[in-house]
């Protein structure tokens, strides 16, 4: 018998992450919405300062509120940066988000500014991240450079060769 539901709520409960009942005759669709409305309750409740972690991938930010389009890890919940976001305003005391905005349209990027904007607390702050054009057009330029080589090695790890990022171990 496959246990791994069981498995996974119990390491739930051991980082603390709140219990959501959903049923087996909800969609999946239906079940993410659940526990996206849920979760995200809970978490504007109980939490002091709110930090909002915008396209976490793997990269899990304890304290934070860690979303992505991929939900593969019981920390981060479903979030589409593109598009409005469920949160009243001025929720958050923080919000940051890295190497995310480049690859989204300029439409989304202008509703993430917008969302950003509406959801985060006067006076607190936002912290974007983007790569540096200097830095990739030197990688591209001066490729056989020692610190170049290294950068590009740890890039094909941790990415692939096809630009999808790998799973990290122990995030």
């Amino acid at each position: 018998m496959d246990n791994s539901n069981d498995n996974l709520l119990q390491h739930g409960q051991r980082l603390g992450i709140p219990v959501i009942n959903i049923t087996s005759s909800q969609t999946e669709e239906e079940q993410v919405a659940i526990i996206n409305r849920d979760t995200l309750s809970l978490y504007l409740q109980t939490n002091g300062e709110h930090k909002l972690h915008i396209g976490c991938g793997p990269f899990v930010m304890n304290g934070w509120l860690n979303v992505d389009l991929l939900c593969n890890h019981p920390e981060i919940r479903y979030l589409n940066a593109g598009s409005p976001y469920p949160f009243p305003d001025s929720s958050f005391d923080y919000i940051f988000s890295e190497h995310l905005f480049e690859h989204l349209s300029i439409v989304e990027q202008t509703v993430m500014l917008k969302e950003c904007y509406r959801t985060l607390k006067p006076g607190r702050r936002i912290r974007l991240a983007m790569p540096n054009l200097h830095f990739l057009m030197n990688l591209y330029i001066n490729p056989e450079k020692e610190i170049n080589r290294k950068y590009l090695a740890w890039s094909y790890r941790l990415f692939g060769k096809n630009g999808k990022r790998n799973r990290i171990q122990g995030h």
